[in-house]
């Protein structure tokens, strides 16, 4: 086998990585369960690198002809003008064209008229006082390190300001580097809680959504059955969780220096976690989501974090990925059940959020707070290509898309039905491989300890 970006995720992943049994390299805590047949890895894994050509194909064809195309009508636009006023270049007026439709796309949240986005807030139900049990004092923590993490500055970070951050609040850290996938889930289900030294306080982390959605599950699956609260200090990518708190409109850690005091302050407030479960029938593999499940109908749309992608777009990955999956206008009918009521038949795209941004600076669940009890559910159904742009430049507009999507829902238990057999899905941006044709995901609220500033709690 070689390395093909998987669709579901949007890294380059060996599909024998994928876990089969036991707790896996992206953090699943599996049990036991029949081997997939070598003809269902084969068809897999060509469908795989069809996905892959066609995508690229696909996205080429259409900029070429969405190009050409706006050429060909500033060349017209340009040759009329020339021809009545006889003054201008045809080609300037061309060129100002495309200028022109660029510039709407860019403001395009201003020409298509969208509502008024939900005011913002912060990731918890605020209260005049903070909650009982949640204060804590810190005194000694494990600091899980992922060095490649945010273009390889973790290290770096850690080194000359999170260490001295934390040694000037009087806390003793003991740093645990992380050197490969899979990493974190093992030291958060393996490492002692209570050390020669004593105990430890927090597990904190520096690295992004999918460093937290290691140790989450690491420390879920526990022999011990015990749970430290966790901490961070964004060091990823997109930090779609820690977006919560660092939104541009409410911006509760501004700095390495905040989301350290987050942590030394002792406010630790109980969060809810998705619990999914998916697999071959009857025998089923459960993980937990912090951040995000998701599924598209077309896999180039979630293939934002592809490494290369990422060096050369950056954050504007997100909107070309998008946009390619609009103009291929692939489809998919996914019935959508919550709370035992079919909301939907025929969505191509969800998220079923924990948080309210599923990207960076993309608020896609505007409404979602961490500790309500509640998983936002978020559909797309097969809509025209004008009502998914609108969709797409409202999650970009801090999320005016909550009006008139088709689907925003707020329920404790989803179930997701395909119609086919087997298939790939997002779990915090870790591949997950369900076969039986359905994923069942259901909120656990106050399931773990999660580090916050206490502005974010209380008045």
């Amino acid at each position: 086998t070689f390395p093909v970006p998987i669709g579901a995720l949007g890294m380059s992943v060996d599909p024998s990585e994928v876990p089969r049994e036991g707790v896996g390299p992206h953090g699943h805590v599996s049990v036991s369960i029949p081997a997939w047949s070598q003809a269902k890895e084969d068809r897999l894994q060509a469908s795989l690198v069809e996905s892959v050509w066609t995508n690229w194909a696909s996205a080429v064809a259409s900029i070429a002809a969405a190009c050409s195309g706006i050429a060909a009508l500033g060349f017209l636009i340009g040759s009329w003008w020339s021809a009545t006023w006889g003054q201008y270049n045809p080609l300037v007026i061309g060129l100002c064209v495309v200028v022109a439709v660029v510039w709407l796309y860019r403001t395009s949240p201003l020409w298509l008229a969208l509502p008024t986005p939900p005011a913002p807030h912060g990731p918890f139900t605020v209260a005049n006082s903070l909650p009982p049990g949640c204060e804590i004092q810190v005194k000694r923590v494990y600091l899980i390190v992922n060095p490649v993490s945010g273009g390889g500055r973790g290290q770096i970070l850690v080194k000359d300001t999170i260490i001295p951050a934390f040694k000037a609040a009087g806390v003793t850290v003991d740093v645990q580097l992380t050197r490969r996938a899979g990493d974190a889930h093992e030291l958060a289900r393996t490492l002692p809680i209570t050390g020669p030294d004593g105990p430890f306080d927090a597990f904190v982390l520096v690295g992004g959504d999918g460093t937290i959605h290691e140790v989450t599950n690491g420390m879920m699956s526990r022999a011990d059955g015990k749970k430290l609260p966790i901490g961070v200090i964004p060091g990823g990518t997109g930090n779609s969780m820690m977006m919560d708190f660092m939104a541009d409109d409410h911006r509760l850690v501004r700095s390495l220096e905040d989301a350290v005091a987050a942590i030394t302050g002792g406010v630790a407030p109980w969060i809810d976690l998705n619990k999914v479960t998916y697999g071959p029938h009857p025998v089923k593999q459960t993980c937990y989501s912090t951040n995000l499940v998701g599924f598209s109908s077309d896999q180039c749309t979630q293939a934002v974090n592809i490494e290369d992608w990422n060096a050369i777009l950056g954050a504007a990955r997100y909107d070309v990925c998008a946009l390619w999956g609009l103009l291929k206008g692939r489809r998919a009918d996914v019935t959508l059940v919550l709370d035992d009521k079919v909301l939907s038949t025929k969505l191509s795209t969800l998220f079923i959020n924990h948080t309210q941004h599923i990207g960076k600076g993309l608020r896609g669940a505007p409404m979602a707070v961490w500790d309500d009890g509640c998983l936002d559910v978020i559909g797309v159904e097969h809509e025209t290509l004008s009502q998914q742009l609108r969709i797409f430049n409202g999650v970009k507009a801090k999320g005016a898309h909550y009006s008139f999507v088709p689907v925003m829902q707020q329920g404790k238990k989803v179930t997701l039905q395909f119609r086919s057999d087997e298939g790939l899905f997002n779990v915090d941006g870790q591949v997950a491989r369900f076969e039986g044709g359905k994923i069942e995901i259901e909120c656990i609220h106050r399931a773990i300890q999660f580090f916050a500033p206490r502005s974010a709690l209380c008045t």
